[in-house]
């Protein structure tokens, strides 16, 4: 279901090369000490829920206000946030307006900021970025079967 909206936000975070890793947001940094050793910065992408669908017809689904948070990590014992916030907005930069595409269609409309928010837990930093849009899930429509038709013109 959102697994397709993952992917496609994922793929434009890492075209970020400063950011080194992009997962799914499990509270993980909340209990950093606990984690394994990671290369940051890390985003973590997270749907709030629920998601409200509703049903367009044809097996189309649509989430009207669907809210995403990315949330950016960083380590830092020297506890300076200004290279994180920096990361954060050429995180912004990318993400802002974006329309979330697979391989065959558009998967959301334009990113749109709704807030944003900084965290820390000791040497852990975050830069919390909040956007709203409308998903698209045509996971359950019918597949169709391109026909391509030639016709044939005769002379009476």
């Amino acid at each position: 279901m959102i697994l397709q909206h993952y992917q496609a936000i994922k793929q434009l975070i890492e075209q970020i090369p400063d950011i080194r890793k992009v997962e799914f947001y499990n509270e993980q940094y909340q209990h950093y000490e606990q984690l394994n050793a990671n290369e940051f910065p890390i985003a973590y992408v997270e749907f709030q829920q629920p998601i409200q669908w509703e049903t367009a017809g044809e097996g189309l689904q649509i989430s009207r206000n669907a809210v995403i948070n990315v949330h950016l990590v960083d380590f830092d014992i020297k506890n300076d946030i200004t290279g994180l916030l920096q990361l954060a907005t050429e995180l912004h930069k990318k993400l802002h307006l974006a329309k979330l595409m697979n391989a065959q269609e558009q998967l959301t409309t334009a990113l749109m900021r709704t807030a944003s928010e900084i965290k820390q837990y000791d040497q852990i930093k975050t830069v919390i970025l909040t956007y709203e849009t409308a998903l698209y899930d045509r996971s359950a429509m019918p597949n169709f079967t391109e026909v391509t038709v030639m016709p044939k013109i005769e002379k009476t």
